[in-house]
């Protein structure tokens, strides 16, 4: 099985825990989990819409480790993406919150 085969079960995976977990406080680690395996696919625009929906969802509980964490994954995104202004806000967020 590829590399690729084994991100698209993972994100299959992902996607029905979003399902089963929908509404509750963990729905959060579904979407960061599917922003990273879409990171790793190189799917950047949905990687970024899964940390983005991640990140709303991190400070609207406060959880800071959260917001640390994905902030730092999304400048990690628009780095792939070759937005450097953009990659460095976010780092630079990552690293005052650490």
């Amino acid at each position: 099985m590829s590399m690729t085969a084994n991100y698209d079960e993972g994100i299959k995976y992902g996607k029905q825990y979003l399902e089963i977990t929908k509404g509750t406080d963990i729905e959060v680690k579904g979407h960061h989990v599917l922003g990273i395996l879409y990171a790793r696919k190189s799917d950047f625009p949905k990687a970024l819409e899964s940390f983005l929906e991640a990140l709303k969802r991190y400070e609207a509980k406060g959880n800071k480790k959260g917001i640390e964490a994905v902030t730092g994954n999304i400048g990690n995104i628009y780095e792939n993406q070759g937005k450097y202004q953009q990659s460095l806000e976010y780092h630079l967020k990552a690293l005052k919150i650490a």
